[in-house]
């Protein structure tokens, strides 16, 4: 007969108590500290039992004691001590069966290795490494045997200590009660078998099913009735998370899972939430924290008793207090207007976007409503949260919070009007503020026009989770780059559009509107090239991409050439961009920059000339509010360094050559300079420096008057190879002014010293080309010289072309400012050829250009055999030359480049080959026309250039016509 035995009292000291369930090492020290100190709150474990927040007490009373341990503390007192009344005293079994029990787990436990045994009790990562490495192959029945032993052993294996020995001990425990679990037999027993294997203080360590089976079903079907077949998305379906939770949420296998299961399986379906990718703690800890959130309701609409609600904390191993519902997630699930009552007890809900959002702040906290009106501007402008915070005293991170906690407010109140629908009939006001009357808006006036439109419609677009964007393409036509009022037709658009695709594919831009003679009217041309190709327009041209200060300059300044319609001086040029846009005081030197940069649009004639390419556009007196300046990028004037030390040295020393001034430039330069920018200083900077002549510079203010031309000290103009060039300038009948001291004056004043020094050569030459009629003289002395000029003029500088001008083929770019610039005038010669190439004024290489013109029909020929007849002047072959220059210029406007290998090339070097009968005696045609021939007969593919590489092309061919000056006219010579 087996003997009767009271169970564990539950008047038994709690530190006693737990000393004697084995616990971890962190409860036995935190309970031992606590109860030396006096600080356990609780003397027995009674007292514990009819706390109704026991871990919560223990949590915050006992030092070092967390959540965890306050919960393994809660498991052992209630999973050891009964539930009721009913364990009080139990039947006990006898010494036989005490010993048979402890032979037959003993006899399992040697059918097993200790790592086998250990493994059922989920040992930590430590303990299985050590294992695996140093004890797991022994018998299990070891750790019963000499356990002292084992012990050592273990301390024995790498990172194994002490903390790991005794985790080893306490899972031997562990794993040997649930073996003994396995083999049947009543808890009782259990305990006894378990107490003569590992001595009295083992004591029970598995929760009895027998005593808690019962309530673990209850519960069960209490989880199933409050949540039924939910699963987890619908727990979201009205809550506002972040995208990164609802990312989890749509992920596979994890929002089709009911609740019950994912709740009660926690450890697996943990498992499953961090498998999903760019998911982390944090969002994994909101997803549950939904999940309970949404169990504590439906218990709270349940009327779950608290006994019902403890066994369900119990089951799932959490704390009582972890199913008590949020107040607010009891408001925010609860009706805005009552269900039922009379008429008069119902809330009316406002229609109106204003009146109803007013509804809302009436709703929501007292505090929270003004910051929320200041902040999207219900009442006036927008306030930043610092204008806030500074008017309240407070920080701008405390508006920011109250700011945040009011929007969460309203979008709750959100879900239960209908928001939508007022904001939705407020879309005409928004498309007023953005569109500023017109029928379209581009997507850069949202970012830049989104303070105009009113704060209502941002404040009902934030709470419905809205962008600005994505509520206006619901309400009107999309197009890649902005948005049609849908009161217009898209057809007519669309038509634009597809005809703008197919004329802009190739050609750079910027260009004129009127020259994509795309169909449809101004308006819906207009919407193809904003909203649909993403073009800015401005003053009647297309352009790409941002409009800054260089584009405004390049365009205006390309409408001011085109309706001038010949080629203009760059100061002309400043004159008229000034009177078109007095607010903008460009440069030259801007001029310069912003023109070398759309070779498309314009082509340098010759120094400082500048001609317009292609059609022009308009300048309007207003413009649209979308033509405004998107950011200035307007070049500086740069570094005046170099600029002020040779203006400093011309003051000093007066007019000087370029060898001068190139000449040990150390002596005037800043040390930091280098002596290379001194000739392109002087070539880009005409508003500061005077060519007088070729060779020759000055500073405007010393541009010598008439007194001292006819009687000033001027050797830089008497010198022996200056009269030489100005005799073969008058000889190609070089207009006056092509330099400040090309004059009759001058004229005048070189006769006057070459008959008294010049050489023989210089003087007659001088006397056979002046233009003595010109000259600032009386008649007597006017007599007088003519008789000189008939009596010993006679030009005798007459030379060859040299061999070596005829092995370079001209640029195509060069032979259409040839062409230009001829057509302005009616007549050209090499001189002026040489101005269009770049080149020194006496150089023979204009030579070339002149011969390209002559062969291809632009020239008429002088018909004369003598071989210095290319030192005069040639007259234009009109038709020739108009279809020439038509040809190059729209190549030029079409592809930002021109190039021999190409249709237009081919065209005009056909023409050279075939000029045999137009060609000079002083042209060697066989040698000329085999640069051509090849070119003539198989024209090769065209290089696509993009705007970026036209560009650079251009700032390229600029700076190399600008590398030529007196001192390689002299290497030539």
């Amino acid at each position: 007969m087996a003997s009767q035995q009271p169970g564990p009292a539950v008047e038994m000291d709690l530190y006693e108590f737990a000393r004697g369930q084995n616990g971890s090492a962190r409860l036995r020290n935190s309970l031992e500290a606590a109860a030396l100190g006096g600080q356990l709150p609780f003397a027995t474990v009674a007292e514990y039992l009819a706390s109704p927040a026991p871990v919560e007490t223990m949590m915050f009373r006992v030092g070092g004691l967390g959540r965890k341990t306050a919960l393994e503390l809660d498991q052992l007192v209630r999973t050891t001590v009964p539930v009721d009344g009913s364990d009080s005293e139990t039947e006990m079994p006898t010494d036989q069966e005490i010993s048979e029990g402890r032979a037959t787990i003993c006899g399992e436990l040697a059918k097993i290795s200790l790592r086998d045994l250990v493994g059922r009790a989920s040992p930590g990562t430590r303990l299985e490494r050590a294992l695996r490495h140093a004890v797991g192959d022994r018998p299990a029945l070891d750790a019963l045997d000499d356990a002292d032993a084992l012990r050592s052993d273990l301390l024995c294996a790498k990172t194994a200590g002490a903390v790991t020995a005794d985790e080893l001990c306490a899972k031997v425990h562990l794993a040997t009660s649930r073996l003994l679990r396995e083999t049947g037999g009543s808890p009782s027993m259990h305990d006894a078998v378990l107490t003569a294997l590992f001595g009295k203080g083992a004591g029970p360590i598995w929760p009895r099913e027998a005593r808690l089976q019962l309530a673990d079903e209850e519960a069960h079907r209490l989880l199933q009735k409050v949540l039924g077949d939910a699963v987890c998305a619908s727990a979201f379906e009205d809550a506002i998370v972040p995208v990164r939770l609802t990312r989890l949420v749509c992920a596979r296998n994890i929002g089709d899972r009911p609740i019950a299961d994912a709740l009660v399986d926690r450890t697996r379906f943990g498992w499953e939430l961090g498998r999903v990718q760019a998911v982390g703690r944090k969002t994994i800890s909101e997803f549950w924290e939904v999940l309970w959130r949404r169990l504590a309701v439906q218990l709270a609409r349940a009327e779950a008793g608290s006994t019902e609600r403890s066994n369900l904390a119990r089951f799932l191993e959490v704390e009582l207090t972890r199913l008590d519902p949020d107040p607010e997630d009891m408001a925010e699930h609860a009706p805005l207007v009552p269900s039922s009552g009379d008429v008069a007890d119902r809330v009316l809900i406002p229609r109106g976007l204003d009146e109803l959002l007013a509804f809302m702040l009436e709703r929501i906290k007292p505090q929270d409503a003004p910051i929320v009106r200041r902040r999207f501007g219900l009442d006036g402008s927008p306030e930043t949260l610092e204008e806030i915070g500074v008017s309240l005293n407070v920080t701008r991170e405390r508006i920011r919070q109250i700011e945040k906690r009011g929007l969460g407010e309203l979008k709750v109140l959100a879900r239960k009007v209908s928001l939508r629908q007022a904001l939705d009939e407020r879309w005409g006001s928004a498309w007023d503020a953005l569109a500023d009357g017109d029928d379209l808006i581009t997507d850069l006036e949202i970012t830049t026009f989104r303070k105009m439109v009113p704060g209502a419609i941002i404040l009902g677009l934030e709470l419905l989770g809205l962008d600005l964007a994505g509520w206006l393409t619901e309400v009107a036509h999309r197009y890649p780059h902005g948005w049609l009022a849908p009161s217009r037709e898209r057809a007519p658009v669309d038509a634009a559009l597809g005809a703008l695709r197919d004329v802009t594919t190739g050609p750079p831009l910027p260009r004129a509107l009127g020259e994509l003679g795309l169909p449809g009217a101004p308006l819906d041309v207009e919407a193809a090239v904003l909203i649909g190709a993403g073009f800015r327009t401005l003053h009647g041209y297309v352009v790409e991409g941002r409009i800054g200060t260089r584009q405004k300059r390049s365009l205006v300044a390309h409408a001011v050439l085109a309706g001038f319609g010949k080629p203009m001086t760059l100061s002309d040029l400043q004159r008229a961009y000034r009177q078109a846009a007095p607010a903008d005081q460009c440069s030259t030197r801007d001029l310069t920059i912003v023109m070398s940069d759309a070779p498309h649009l314009f082509l340098e004639v010759s120094e400082w000339r500048w001609t317009a390419v292609g059609g022009a556009g308009e300048i309007p007196p207003g413009g649209r509010r979308r033509d405004v300046d998107e950011g200035d990028e307007s070049p500086g004037e740069g570094d005046l360094t170099v600029a002020s030390a040779i203006r400093d040295e011309l003051e000093r020393a007066g007019p000087q050559p370029l060898s001068a001034l190139t000449n040990n430039p150390r002596r005037y330069l800043p040390p930091d300079r280098s002596h290379n920018s001194v000739q392109p200083t002087l070539l880009t900077r005409p508003d500061l420096f005077a060519r007088l002549l070729p060779g020759v510079y000055s500073l405007w203010s010393q541009v010598p008057t008439r007194e001292v031309i006819l009687s000033g000290e001027m050797p830089y103009l008497l010198d022996e190879q200056q009269a030489k060039i100005f005799a073969m300038a008058r000889r190609a009948d070089e207009p006056w002014g092509t330099f400040p001291l090309w004059s009759p004056d001058a004229e005048y004043r070189l006769c006057r010293w070459a008959i008294r020094q010049g050489s023989g050569e210089v003087r007659r030459s001088l006397l056979a080309t002046a233009t003595v009629d010109a000259w600032p003289v009386e008649i007597e002395e006017r007599d007088e010289w003519r008789a000189v000029c008939a009596r010993e003029g006679r030009y005798d500088l007459v030379a060859n072309v040299r061999p070596n001008v005829f092995t370079v083929r001209p640029d195509l770019d060069r032979l259409l400012a040839a062409l230009i610039d001829l057509e302005a005038a009616g007549r050209t010669s090499w001189m002026a050829l040489n101005r269009v190439d770049g080149r020194h004024v006496a150089s023979q290489m204009g030579c070339g250009l002149l011969a390209v013109l002559l062969l291809s029909g632009a020239l008429t020929p002088l018909g004369q055999d003598a071989e210095s007849a290319w030192q005069l002047t040639h007259a234009i072959e009109s038709a020739a030359a108009a279809e020439m220059r038509g040809e190059l210029a729209a190549e030029l406007h079409e592809r930002g480049r021109l190039e021999w290998a190409s249709e237009v090339g081919a065209r005009i070097a056909g023409r050279i080959v075939d000029g045999e009968k137009r060609a000079a005696q002083w042209i060697p045609f066989r040698r000329f026309s085999a640069l051509f021939r090849d070119l003539a007969t198989a024209p090769s593919e065209p290089i696509e250039i993009t705007p970026e590489v036209a560009s650079d092309v251009g700032r390229a061919l600029l700076a190399e016509r600008r590398k030529s000056d007196l001192l390689a006219w002299l290497d030539e010579n």
